[in-house]
C-alpha cells in the first residue's frame, strides 16, 4: 500500500515540478489557489510520511536494515540533491491577494508587490512544495521495493 501511494505522490509532484517551471498562463487567482493547495499537501505528505517512518522503525525493532543496490543509491543522493537545491534556491515568501493588489510577507516584513512578482512567488512555492513529497515518496518506493524482497519469505 505505501508503495502505490508513494508513486502516486511521486507521479504528482513530478506533475508540479514540472508545470513550476514550464508555467502554464493561469489566472493569479487561480495560481494562488494551486500554490496553497499544493502547500498543504505538502505538509500532510512530509506529516504522515514522518509518522509513517517512526511507526514502521517502532514495529520493526532495532534489527531492520535494508540495503540498496548502488546505481540505485547513487541514484537517490543525485535526486536528493537536486530536490534540496529545488527547496533552498527556491526562496519562499508567503503572498497573498490584497483588495489593492498582491502583498508578500517575509521576515523582513509585509510588501505590496506586484502581479508578475507575485507570479514568481507562487510558481516558486509550487516547486519547493513538489520537490519535498518527490524525494520523499521516491525514498519510500525504494524502500518498500528493497524491503519486500528482502523480506523472508
Amino acid at each position: 500500500m505505501a508503495f502505490a501511494i508513494s508513486v502516486l505522490v511521486a507521479i504528482a509532484s513530478c506533475i508540479g515540478l514540472a508545470a513550476s517551471f514550464i508555467q502554464p498562463p493561469l489566472d493569479l487567482h487561480e495560481l494562488y489557489r494551486i500554490a496553497n493547495w499544493t502547500r498543504t499537501a505538502g505538509f500532510w505528505f512530509l506529516g504522515s510520511y514522518l509518522i509513517a517512518g517512526f511507526t514502521f522503525l517502532g514495529a520493526a525493532g532495532t534489527s531492520t536494515t535494508v540495503k540498496t543496490s548502488d546505481w540505485e543509491s547513487r541514484g537517490l543522493k543525485v535526486i536528493f540533491m537536486v530536490c534540496f537545491l529545488v527547496v533552498m534556491f527556491s526562496p519562499h515568501t508567503y503572498v497573498y491577494p490584497e483588495a489593492a493588489g498582491w502583498i508578500t510577507k517575509s521576515k523582513a516584513g509585509t510588501f505590496s508587490i506586484s502581479s508578475d512578482v507575485a507570479k514568481e512567488y507562487l510558481w516558486r512555492a509550487v516547486r519547493m512544495w513538489s520537490a519535498i513529497p518527490l524525494s520523499l515518496s521516491l525514498l519510500v518506493i525504494a524502500f518498500t521495493r528493497e524491503f519486500t524482497r528482502q523480506a523472508p519469505h
